[in-house]
Order: structure tokens, then sequence, then C-alpha cells
């Protein structure tokens, strides 16, 4: 398995970001991923479910305003926190914490986590989004929306 986990490379574009001091409407993480993104991600995810033993990969993120995935709202001035990377890993035993952690968001997941991103993902790439997922032990919502050009 760990082969596998290994030799995965990354397709597409993928977006990960929060608005700085904004409403509340706004407030939390943001996912979006173009069709190749959608897909990689989802092989990805079977991977990573089906591992036995601890694996993870990390992913270069695309700055959401180069694609204005933040412009979800309209138009707008606010600031960002954007991942340069986003690192996904099993979480056997399900003691990690999902955040950010310098450059890279941490995202340690449970076996519930890995398929509901995975369904979560297999939403975006069909056009459905806008909606959010609670991953995790700290209950981290991220909001799942199309890929920009989809709207």
């Amino acid at each position: 398995m760990e082969e596998a986990v290994g030799s995965w490379q990354q397709e597409g574009r993928i977006s990960l970001w929060r608005y700085r001091k904004a409403p509340k409407m706004y407030h939390g993480w943001h996912f979006t991923a173009d069709q190749e993104g959608c897909a990689s991600l989802i092989e990805l995810f079977n991977i990573l479910s089906s591992a036995t033993g601890p694996a993870h990969r990390t992913i270069s993120l695309t700055d959401p305003q180069d694609v204005e995935a933040d412009r979800i709202f309209g138009n707008h001035d606010f600031r960002l926190d954007v991942p340069a990377k986003l690192r996904l890993a099993n979480d056997l035993d399900e003691s990690g914490s999902i955040g950010l952690a310098a450059d890279a968001f941490v995202m340690p997941l449970r076996s519930e986590d890995i398929t509901n991103f995975l369904d979560a993902v297999r939403e975006i790439s069909v056009d459905h989004a806008d909606f959010g997922v609670s991953f995790g032990n700290n209950d981290t919502i991220i909001k799942f929306w199309w890929w920009p050009k989809k709207r």
C-alpha cells in the first residue's frame, strides 16, 4: 500500500482558503477543485481508505484568488489565509488534529472523514456544491464549492 500512496501523482487544481475578519457567511475553510483535481483526489482517497498502515500525501494548492474561487459571494476586499499545501493523512489512531501548520493545512482523517471527503469531492465533480462537512475530533467544518468556471 505504501507503494500506491508513493506513486500517486496530483493532477488538476485544488484550492483551500479562509477569509480573515469577514462576516459570518464567510467563516470557516472553503474548498474547491477542478475536474482533474477531483479525479486525482478521488484516487488518493481510495488509496488512503485502503491503507492498513499510516499514509499521507502533500498536495500543492492553487491560490483561489488566481482563479476567482474566493468570489463565491461576489466581489469583496477581504484578505485570505491561503495555505500553499494540503497534507492529507489517514488517522488510524484518531488522535490527529486538523489545522494550519506553517504553510500547510494538515488533515489527519479518520476512516469516516476519508469517506465524507471523498463523497464531497464526488459531489463537486458533478457540479453539486454549496455545502459544509465536519471533519476530525475538533469538528473542523469545510465548505465545498463549485470550481469557479462552472457557475
